[in-house]
């Protein structure tokens, strides 16, 4: 049976399925959390004891979100044992008389005390993970954010020292356009910039370079690393020697 959602049947036929399908179908994910407010940023103000500020999100498709910072609370760690605790965004239902109700709440699910490496709790189904907190007997570690991200529509722009980069959704195209560069040597190589965080290629992605004013073919490459580096080099061969202008385009995927 087809279903209409833009449409009028004569009756309320909107759920909130047919909307969890929708921004599922639009975002292609079910989980994660968006480019807007402080990301759900928080900050530990005592041992078991935190803030987590603004942020949006999908979470089993439905979309939640949290204006006003909300104090979250972590059992006390114990004395000789490390523990990862996660904080995330919990969406469930509810009976209220006769009717399914939803709701979305800021949730800490507590791992399991461990005398060695802690490790992760296993989370509830419909749980958005935002946070590790790693415990150490009764102190409180940094969190660690391991929420999936959905970047914007609208996409993003970096320019990192002359090089510039722009991700929209799960494509990253750098662009280095008569940027100086100075190598010596067959396999010599020098570093240009990093790369911004999330903008990094899964693994090494290598694309020829244009040396300006120059009619030589030399073995010169851009080289994008998995570690965040962008590299310009010789990659064997007679190789270019000296300063150059050196420009390329170079795209490739990135996980949401």
């Amino acid at each position: 049976m087809a279903n209409i959602m833009d449409g009028s049947t004569g009756t309320a036929h909107i759920s909130s399925k047919d909307w969890a399908t929708f921004n599922e179908a639009t975002y292609g994910v079910k989980n994660g959390v968006f480019s807007w407010g402080d990301r759900f940023k928080l900050t530990m103000s005592t041992a078991n004891k935190g803030m987590i500020s603004s942020g949006a999100a999908l979470v089993a498709g439905r979309r939640v979100w949290v204006e006003v910072p909300e104090s979250v609370t972590l059992e006390n760690g114990s004395q000789g044992m490390k523990r990862h605790d996660v904080v995330g965004i919990q969406y469930e239902t509810y009976v209220s008389g006769h009717a399914t109700r939803e709701k979305a709440t800021v949730k800490v699910v507590k791992g399991t005390p461990q005398s060695g490496s802690a490790a992760d709790p296993a989370l509830p189904e419909n749980f958005l993970p935002l946070w590790r907190v790693p415990l150490d007997g009764l102190n409180v570690g940094e969190p660690v954010s391991i929420a999936p991200r959905i970047p914007s529509l609208r996409g993003d722009a970096k320019n990192v020292d002359g090089v510039r980069f722009a991700r929209c959704g799960d494509i990253v195209t750098c662009v280095l356009h008569n940027k100086s560069v100075t190598v010596y040597g067959s396999w010599g190589e020098t570093k240009v910039c990093d790369i911004p965080k999330g903008f990094a290629p899964p693994e090494e992605v290598i694309q020829a370079v244009h040396i300006q004013n120059n009619d030589y073919t030399y073995s010169a490459a851009m080289r994008a690393t998995a570690d965040g580096r962008i590299m310009v080099g010789n990659l064997g061969g007679t190789g270019f020697n000296g300063a150059g202008l050196m420009s390329c385009t170079a795209s490739w995927c990135v996980e949401v």
